[in-house]
């Protein structure tokens, strides 16, 4: 029986949609029809990310068996697979010819998204990293689990982070020049940073 915890990356090419099951595996299925076009080999772990889809058709998804995945989106063909520490929970996020993720041991990853190649990791924090990256003019923002929103240029050197008194477990958004971060903590639901880092407005329930 299938579980299915992660949003479908989609595909407009073939008008599909990937599904990530808790079975570990991902299914190709027609998004008008239902049809199945095909489904992965076994994965080796639970996958509750949204899978990310390069422009020449290269699918990358993260496992609990510690993995990122690259697959041939035409068909479901493993092409490589990086070994990471811990569980991979969230989505990676492409940035030309670079890969980024996170796992709950709290590591980041830039990783060749052709070879599988890391480019370069970083461990700025404790806390697990469930969100998925954004990318915004080649920096790169994500959060972690203990309360943390980190700031990355693609060399990998760390911009700024901030910490926060709640969790978060949400991806961080950018709005226009800001960027937006989510919290548990009722006095600074979201909080908004600019580029530099520079705190601008929080919102409350109060």
């Amino acid at each position: 029986e299938k579980e299915l915890w992660a949003t479908p990356g989609t595909d407009t090419q073939c008008e599909c949609m990937f599904v990530p099951s808790m079975d570990h595996r991902i299914y190709s299925v027609n998004a008008t029809t239902g049809v199945q076009h095909w489904v992965t080999d076994d994965l080796g772990g639970a996958i509750v990310g949204t899978p990310a889809l390069s422009e020449d058709r290269m699918l990358y998804i993260g496992t609990f068996a510690n993995t990122m995945i690259a697959l041939d989106a035409d068909n479901g063909g493993e092409l490589w697979h990086f070994d990471a520490q811990d569980w991979v929970w969230g989505g990676p996020a492409i940035n030309g010819d670079a890969l980024y993720f996170g796992d709950l041991s709290g590591a980041f990853y830039a990783l060749d998204r052709q070879t599988g190649e890391m480019l370069w990791k970083v461990a700025p924090g404790t806390g697990s990293i469930v969100d998925t990256p954004l990318v915004v003019d080649d920096m790169i923002y994500f959060t972690a689990e203990e309360g943390l929103l980190v700031a990355v240029q693609a060399d990998g050197s760390i911009s700024w982070q901030k910490t926060f008194e709640g969790n978060t477990y949400a991806s961080p958004a950018a709005a226009g020049d800001l960027i937006l971060v989510t919290t548990s903590q009722p006095e600074a639901l979201v909080v908004a940073y600019d580029a530099n880092g520079a705190q601008k407005w929080t919102f409350s329930d109060a």
